[in-house]
């Protein structure tokens, strides 16, 4: 359930930060606004609800965001595809 809703909320994000930036700002930006954002509830519910961590915050972080990296570069990679050299519509393409 907390991948379900990270996942929604990371689409939810992106869609909104490529509205808001408009066409004039590369889609990689509104990726990376929007992992910003999603990584750090992410990990607090994966953390909280899902593996019932204790201590070692700051490692722990650092782990989940390197893990989870992967999927930052994929999503960069194929929205940028999508929209620069396809020509396909930005938010329908972030969702895709």
């Amino acid at each position: 359930m907390v991948g379900v809703v990270n996942t929604g909320m990371g689409m939810a994000f992106t869609v909104l930060w490529l509205a808001i930036l408009g066409e004039e700002v590369p889609p990689a930006v509104s990726v990376v606004l929007a992992y910003a954002i999603s990584i750090v509830i992410a990990f607090v519910l994966h953390r909280t609800l899902v593996f019932r961590v204790r201590g070692h915050i700051v490692r722990d972080f650092t782990r989940f965001v390197m893990v989870n990296s992967g999927g930052l570069l994929l999503n960069i990679a194929l929205l940028s595809l999508a929209v620069s050299v396809l020509h396909l519509p930005s938010q329908p393409s972030a969702v895709v």
